[in-house]
């Protein structure tokens, strides 16, 4: 039986028994999420609903029936889940910087973001790194090919000149103006489709 284990949200997870009734039993635990917030899940069945709201709280459902929730200590969280988020840690993670209009210079609130991105990268073994640039509408499409490669390429620079190491495996590509996040019209300036994707493997 794998554990089944919740990240926080900011809004309530309702989980109906009905739903997963063909696990004879499994484990539900609350964390908080990347900024700290913790939400809350409700487990129920036709008879019983049970809340969890704090952090390493423990539901335990076996053959239906739900257990009350019950609080485990740093040694037991690591002893059941620790492997499971391990796992979890080593997924892809995608970042989105943004850039100043006709530019491969990025916006300050993205350059505050890149010692986020090295510290992602130096706590996974043997990390790849895939690069995508972008571009808003403005301008000629082949230009815009261009821009999004330059951009890609200058957040390569930014990473390896701040310590990311050059032999790992880096790839760059640019989608130019075929990718937007914000449809809209030939000749619009759009800020958040001026953006590189650095997905962290």
């Amino acid at each position: 039986m794998t554990p089944l284990t919740l990240f926080a949200i900011s809004t309530a997870i309702v989980i109906t028994l009905g739903s997963i009734k063909e696990n004879k039993s499994d484990k539900i635990c609350l964390l908080a999420d990347d900024d700290g917030k913790i939400g809350k899940v409700i487990v129920k069945n036709e008879t019983t609903e049970k809340l969890i709201d704090k952090e390493k709280y423990l539901i335990e459902i076996k053959d239906n029936k739900i257990a009350d929730p019950i609080k485990i200590d740093e040694k037991e969280f690591e002893k059941r889940f620790g492997n499971l988020l391990k796992a979890e840690a080593q997924r892809p993670k995608t970042f989105i910087l943004y850039f100043e209009t006709g530019s491969d210079k990025l916006t300050e609130e993205s350059s505050n973001m890149i010692k986020e991105i090295i510290n992602e990268i130096k706590n996974r073994e043997n990390p790849e790194l895939e690069i995508i640039g972008h571009t808003d509408s403005v301008g000629e499409k082949e230009a815009n090919y261009m821009l999004g490669l330059k951009r890609a390429e200058s957040v390569k620079n930014i990473l390896t000149s701040q310590g990311v190491e050059t032999g790992m495996e880096i790839e760059l590509s640019s989608l130019g103006e075929d990718n937007p996040l914000i449809q809209t019209p030939d000749e619009t300036p759009e800020p958040k489709n001026r953006r590189v994707e650095v997905i962290v493997k």
